[in-house]
Order: C-alpha cells, then structure tokens, then sequence
C-alpha cells in the first residue's frame, strides 16, 4: 500500500515528461481520482518524483480515498428535489438533477450498493422521458396513417422489468435506504402500467355500462390505496402524491358517469362537486391553466393557429369533466328549471361553456321544428336507474298508462304538450326496445312513420339504456340529413365515449 500511495500520474504532452507533485491523497482532485478509477483492474506503470521507474501496482476503486461509494442515504435528499420538480411537471428540471448529480459521481464496481444506486438513477431519467410523454397523451391520440403505435405502456412495463432484476445487485442483506427506494420506483411504475390500461379501456365498446365502469373505479381505488400508504415516503412523497392526485380526480370522474347513467341526482351532483375541487387541487400542483391563445403569425397562410398547453393529460381531464358538467345540466334539466326564475336558469344555461346540450337541442329545434325532443331511460332492460329524477316527486302512476311511463321514463322534453306525449309513449316503447335489440355496428337511428298519426319517430340510444326520440308531426324523409347529422352528433358528442367526443372537438384538435 505504501507503494500505492507514492504513485502518481505522468502524462505525455508535446513528447514532454510532465510530472506531477507528489500528492496525499487527501490532496487528490477530483480528475486525479476519475484517471484513477479508469485503471481499474488494469497494471499501471508510475514514475516517481526522482525519474526512477518503479514496479507497476494494481489499483483499485477502494483504494483511492476520495472516491466514496455512493448509499441510498446520498440519494434522498436528490430524490426529494426530484420528486419536487416532478410533482410540478417540471420534467426538463427533474431529468438536469439527476444527470448533474451523476456526473460528479464515478460508478464504482467494488460495491454492489453504489451499483444499485447508479441503477436508480438511470431509472429515474428513464421515468421522466416516460412522464413526460405520458402527460402528452400520445398513448390515447387516436393512430393516423403516419403515426406509430404508441409504445408508453411497454416502455413503463420495461423500467419496471428493470427494477425488478436489480433485486440480486444487494444480496440476501437487509433492506438498506437503496434497496427500499428500488421497490417504490417499482410500485409508482406499477402504478403507471395501471392508470394506462384504465385509460385504453375508454375506447372499449361497452366502457358505458355499469360493469365496466365499477371495474375501473375499482382498479382505481386498488392503486389509490396503495400510494396512500407511500404518500408519506421519506424521499418520494411528492413523486406519490403526484400521481394520487390524479388518480383521485380521474375516479370521481369514473364515478360521475355511473351516476348519470343512472339517474341519480344527488349522487351525481356530489361527486361533481368534489371531482371540481380535487381538478382545481391537482392543476394547481402541476401549475396548469387551461388557457388557449391564438399566434399571430400566420404560416404559408394559413390562419391563426391555437396554442395548447403541453400537459394534454390536464386538458383532457378538463374537457371529460366539463362533458359530465354538460350532460348532468341536460339530464337533470327539467328537475332543476322550477327550482328558480326562468330568467336566472336561462341565463345559467347559456352561459355554460361548450359542449351545451341544452342549447344545441333548442338549435336543432329552430331548424326542424319537431313536435318534441324526448330523453327517455328505458328501466325494463335497466331496473338500477332511478325511479325519480331529480327533485321530482312520486306521480300516481297506478294505471296502465303510468306502468308504462315508469318504464320507460321521460326526463328531459323540449315542446310537446304532456297528454300529447303520453299518447305517443306506446309507439315510442316499441322503437326503443327495437332499437336496443340491434347489434353494435348495424345504424343505429330507428325510424318510423305512422300514418295513421301522421308522425315521423326517430330513436337513437345515447348509452347505457338511455335514448333521445325526436318525433315531428309531418312525414319526414327516413334519410333525412338534417336530422341524421344533429343526432349523429349528439351521439358523438354524450357520450359513450367521450375519447370519441374529444379526440375531435377537444383537445387533439391540433396537429399531433
């Protein structure tokens, strides 16, 4: 060892000798131990101060002093900056941490620790690429003929992969602070893998129905209630908190629409409340404003273009919550307009944002000039939605006729008088339960004119064992445009897939 300490470095500049001072190695620098650690396992010939060669010595990472191999302790408090940075989806700043930390550490093979640690770090700046086209939404953009498959969901379920094979670095030891940090990135990764599969599952055909929906509001819980219990994680509580926001958020959402479908008032307004407040909470966390301005400068002229933020998965969430938003206004329309002045409701109603339901049927009116618009849940297929819509309170329904409206509910009705109405629900009844027996994919707008009424019925399902009919007092055209084009966007505009609704109205409106 005493031969070790009196080695020193020479290098060869212009074919001149250069050679250093003796050094302790308390005196050592940073470079001077980097040159070092790069000999590893390899025979290096010294000279000393006096010119004389002497026998050439193995050096090893252990032996320089000061080179300390890197623990799990040495990389909480980094941890808990990047889980800051990460928390405010400040991807750019969280990855510049990690990479500026591991360049002033050299990786040393001696101790099976500082290896695990260099592995978390190169998992970490694995996690921010992935965060960062997570919250870009590119795996739920719908495929266009240039674009590839979306490959977020593998890449997560690699890091994990990755993490997981680090087991064996440390040996059957106790868990060090390394060791616990491994299995947590493995559990935010898990986590991952999860809200991905929640989110691919909107485009599913049955995501509407009441299974599929409890199905993912319980994966939901399942994950929530795993980061509850690392919220409070020595190094990573932003990190988890991070993600249980939006979880939060996106299972109250989840839960909104299994209300709706189901008629139910005031569970549907509860959790809208609260899914408001937990939205506000977590944009604020991340510092997104959902704000859109328009460029002035016009591009081979072409016009204004407008400006979305870069956290797509903010406005995403925003424009599922404000379709809810729309759909509870129209839902519960009828229960909530005697519940103040025709002036303040009508001036509530039209100041709501877009997508108004309500004014887009009172449009379609003007135009067409139907008998009526009907909302109509069909409760024979559907005993779980509500009897009772909104404030509405229990009608004597103990004749034939009313047997027939508890079945088949009308809650929403634009013109119409209402013993009109009830006189039609027989004809209306039939085309629903006709239409309700069409296979997916056949047209689904059901049509007939009865020519003894002299009434033209259209009925299209909305979702779940929701339908809007549209009848008008004249004979009209089966293929009539104008009424196929408003009720094939309101279709795409409620509802049972509300991706379908944003992907082209929403937010992947620019060019991905």
């Amino acid at each position: 060892m005493a031969g070790r300490a009196a080695c020193c470095a020479v290098n060869n500049v212009n074919n001149k000798k250069i050679v250093h001072p003796k050094r302790s190695k308390d005196q050592m620098t940073l470079p001077d131990c980097a040159i070092m650690a790069g000999s590893i396992g390899a025979k290096t010939n010294t000279t000393m101060t006096t010119g004389t060669a002497t026998p050439s010595c193995l050096i090893t990472a252990a032996d320089i002093a000061c080179i300390d191999p890197l623990i799990g302790n040495d990389l909480c408090p980094l941890l808990r900056q990047f889980g800051t940075a990460m928390s405010k989806a400040r991807f750019d700043d969280a990855r510049g941490l990690i990479e500026s930390f591991r360049g002033t550490r050299v990786p040393i093979s001696a101790s099976a620790e500082d290896s695990l640690c260099h592995l978390l770090l190169s998992a970490c700046i694995q996690i921010v690429k992935a965060e960062s086209a997570y919250y870009s939404l590119n795996f739920m953009v719908p495929k266009a003929f240039f674009r590839r498959e979306s490959t977020l969901l593998l890449t997560y379920t690699q890091i994990k992969a990755e993490l997981c094979r680090m087991d064996g670095v440390m040996g059957n030891t106790k868990i060090s602070a390394a060791e616990d940090i491994r299995r947590r990135l493995i559990d935010f990764t898990s986590a991952r893998v999860s809200m991905i599969n929640v989110y691919n599952s909107f485009l599913v055909e049955n995501f509407g129905l009441p299974s599929e929906l409890t199905a993912l509001t319980t994966v939901l819980s399942s994950v929530e209630h795993l980061l509850t219990l690392l919220v409070n994680h020595d190094s990573l509580t932003s990190l988890f908190t991070f993600v249980a926001d939006e979880i939060v958020v996106m299972k109250l959402l989840l839960e909104v629409q299994l209300a709706l479908i189901r008629c139910e008032f005031l569970q549907s307004l509860i959790k809208l409340k609260s899914a408001y407040v937990k939205l506000r909470s977590w944009f604020s966390s991340v510092g997104y404003k959902h704000t859109l301005t328009k460029t002035t400068v016009k591009f081979f002229g072409f016009g204004p273009q407008v400006q979305f933020s870069p956290l797509r998965l903010c406005s995403w969430t925003y424009e599922f919550y404000m379709l809810l938003l729309a759909k509870f206004s129209l839902y519960f329309h009828d229960s909530l307009q005697p519940q103040c002045s025709t002036g303040d409701f009508d001036h509530t109603v039209s100041a709501m944002k877009s997508p108004n339901f309500v004014q887009l049927f009172a449009t379609f009116r003007r135009r067409t000039e139907p008998l009526c618009i009907l909302l109509i849940a069909n409760r024979c297929n559907a005993p779980d939605i509500s009897p009772l819509i909104g404030y509405d309170c229990a009608a004597d329904l103990d004749d034939g006729e009313g047997e027939l409206r508890k079945k088949f509910l009308i809650f929403f009705k634009v013109g119409g008088e209402g013993k009109e109405v009830n006189v039609l629900l027989p004809s209306i009844s039939i085309l629903i339960q006709e239409t309700s027996a069409k296979k997916s994919g056949t047209d689904r707008i059901t049509y007939c004119y009865d020519q003894l009424m002299s009434r033209s019925f259209f009925v299209l399902p909305v979702e779940y064992n929701l339908y809007v009919s549209i009848i008008f007092d004249r004979r009209v055209s089966e293929r009539d445009n104008t009424v196929h084009i408003s009720l094939r966007l309101h279709d795409e505009q409620t509802l049972l897939y509300p991706l379908t609704y944003l992907s082209k109205y929403g937010c992947f409106s620019e060019t991905q």
